[in-house]
């Protein structure tokens, strides 16, 4: 596939998944372009929409998915603002994955703790589904989550399915819940105190805005995380995904290249 030429997909479904997300699964209109079409956990691709614009938007399906993906996009903008409009039939167009992904391969036979806030858990709900698809290549495995409201709280109820079903710990909590929540409220880094993962023997695989990045990190710094076991999915302003136009550059990085998913000893000093 051209990694410059956006290949036209069909929208298959739409659910709404909060008052500002919702899952758009799409497939190549291309069969040998679907089929040929492989990606990593943590990996993105670019969407488009012709004479509105172009965005980084991660794929939230698992790669064993071959026959479409799922992507998880927030009413945030211009462009994504043009994507909530349409409906199942109409096309977009994708280009990429681009760059590198979470190194599951190399976290067999350890403690895993994905950490997700907001939004972040698009990215996350990929990772959660390979890690269960391969369950047991990993010892414990906790999920930390987060949002503003329980209505925020996307895919909640297959998550709490999935963790129950494959003996995952799964912890939610809200900043500000209402009068059927019965769960937690706080901040995401605050559930961390909650944690029974062997430290010596953890990696951690976060997610989210870049306040809850930052403290998640934070905390687990001072449980006992090693800095080279904390892997960090970053957001800046990519435009062009390849690393030629700079938008994303950061302190000799390009996020759309050399990242998204980082390493906390390789970018602390820019978090």
């Amino acid at each position: 596939m051209n990694p410059y030429l956006p290949q036209a997909a069909e929208i298959m479904e739409i659910k709404r998944l909060s008052k500002d997300v919702k899952s758009f699964i799409v497939r190549f209109t291309d069969k040998e372009a679907m089929h040929s079409f492989k990606f990593m956990v943590g990996q993105f691709v670019m969407v488009s929409l012709w004479g509105v614009g172009e965005s980084p938007i991660s794929i939230t399906s698992p790669p064993h998915e071959e026959d479409y993906l799922e992507l998880c996009i927030k009413d945030a903008g211009r462009l994504t603002h043009y994507i909530h409009q349409l409906t199942n039939g109409d096309r977009i167009g994708i280009r990429g994955p681009y760059g590198n992904h979470f190194p599951l391969e190399r976290l067999t036979r350890r403690d895993l703790l994905l950490a997700a806030g907001g939004i972040g858990i698009a990215p996350i709900r990929s990772v959660a589904a390979e890690v269960i698809r391969n369950r047991d290549l990993y010892n414990k495995v906790t999920i930390i989550y987060g949002a503003r409201t329980p209505s925020d709280l996307i895919y909640s109820k297959e998550l709490r399915k999935a963790c129950l079903e494959n003996n995952i710990r799964l912890l939610l909590t809200v900043d500000k819940g209402n009068n059927s929540w019965k769960g937690k409220t706080g901040f995401v880094s605050e559930l961390c105190s909650e944690l029974d993962l062997t430290t010596t023997i953890a990696s951690a695989l976060i997610c989210g805005p870049h306040l809850m990045m930052e403290s998640v990190t934070g905390r687990l710094i001072n449980l006992g995380f090693s800095e080279d076991q904390i892997f960090l999915s970053l957001e800046r302003q990519m435009r062009c995904g390849v690393g030629k136009c700079g938008h994303c550059y950061v302190n000799g990085k390009f996020v759309c290249e050399d990242g998204p998913v980082f390493n906390y000893s390789a970018i602390k000093r820019f978090l």
